[in-house]
């Protein structure tokens, strides 16, 4: 499965990659706008998604796909509870789903593949 790693944190993303790689293709983004061209070029599978990062928010990503790609489920990977996101972020049509930091790898791993397995169906 084709996962893409939008965060701005450069350990973030890699600690995901090195995490991950074993068992999921994954590639990584440091910005929206860098996520979104690759969202374009590749078509993942599964988005893995930072809703607040510097210049250019994860809700310009979300924006992009409630658009364009409807079809990518997002995991929004964030510190802030659900009622904070849905709150500052609810607005989209989009679906996602919130994961809460700290990330344990392992209930990370078991979301990827319920989701992956819902997809298969």
């Amino acid at each position: 499965m084709q996962v893409l790693v939008i965060d701005d944190e450069e350990g973030i993303r890699s600690g995901l990659q090195l995490a991950l790689e074993d068992s999921h293709k994954i590639s990584c983004a440091a910005s929206a706008s860098e996520g979104i061209e690759a969202i374009q070029a590749q078509r993942p599978d599964i988005i893995l998604l930072d809703m607040f990062m510097g210049q250019d928010n994860g809700d310009v990503v979300l924006d992009f796909l409630d658009k364009q790609a409807p079809e990518i489920p997002v995991v929004i990977i964030s510190a802030f509870s659900t009622e904070v996101l849905e709150k500052k972020f609810g607005n989209f049509s989009k679906q996602w789903i919130h994961y809460r930091k700290p990330i344990d790898i392992v209930e990370l791993r078991k979301l990827l593949d319920d989701i992956e397995k819902k997809k298969l169906q």
